[in-house]
């Protein structure tokens, strides 16, 4: 799992700060926001294929209701482990 403040880059060519990840039921989830413009938010879910990790955009809403609390907690704990960020 990508942790949150990693740099991840999707097909699209542009770099993502992971902001958020959850794993729920065995599958992990990402919420990004672009590296060149904050207003670009982006959730995903991890797949794994070849020993390579893949990200796989999604825009249901309600999972990502259900989701935010785990994202809003990872990124709780992370700047209470960094707080110089």
């Amino acid at each position: 799992m990508f942790s949150v403040g990693s740099t991840v880059s999707l097909s699209d060519g542009n770099k993502y700060i992971v902001t958020g990840n959850a794993c729920v039921n065995n599958k992990v989830y990402y919420s990004l926001v672009s590296a060149a413009d904050a207003n670009t938010i982006k959730f995903c879910t991890e797949k794994q294929q070849n020993n390579k990790i893949y990200m796989k955009e999604f825009e249901d809403l309600e999972v990502i209701k259900k989701l935010h609390p785990y994202f809003k907690k990872s990124m709780e704990d992370f700047l209470k482990n960094n707080p110089d960020v």
